[in-house]
């Protein structure tokens, strides 16, 4: 008691904690939406990066399959090359026989 009889007035703590537990509560949920939106980013991230992936592969089947054709056509012509060259022979030889 105070000296003129009066009681103090008491500040009350647990309405004091009550409010800042609500608050925290608040800047929580808050953070979990920035979390969701960081994972769509992520989601779009690897889609691109996959995406890129098949770009790179399709050009290297597309690089190999060139090659390829390139090879083919390079053999036909070795191929028409030794035949006109036996040919050449053939012709040598029988006009050498036939003098």
């Amino acid at each position: 008691m105070d000296i003129h009889g009066i009681q103090p007035l008491r500040r009350d703590g647990n309405k004091m904690m009550m409010m800042l537990k609500k608050k925290k509560k608040k800047k929580k949920k808050k953070k979990k939406k920035k979390k969701k939106k960081k994972k769509k980013k992520k989601k779009e991230k690897k889609k691109e990066k996959e995406e890129e992936e098949e770009e790179i592969e399709n050009e290297g089947k597309l690089l190999f399959s060139f090659h390829e054709q390139d090879f083919a056509q390079a053999t036909d012509k070795s191929h028409t090359a030794v035949k006109d060259s036996l040919d050449m022979f053939r012709f040598l030889f029988c006009l050498f026989f036939l003098l």
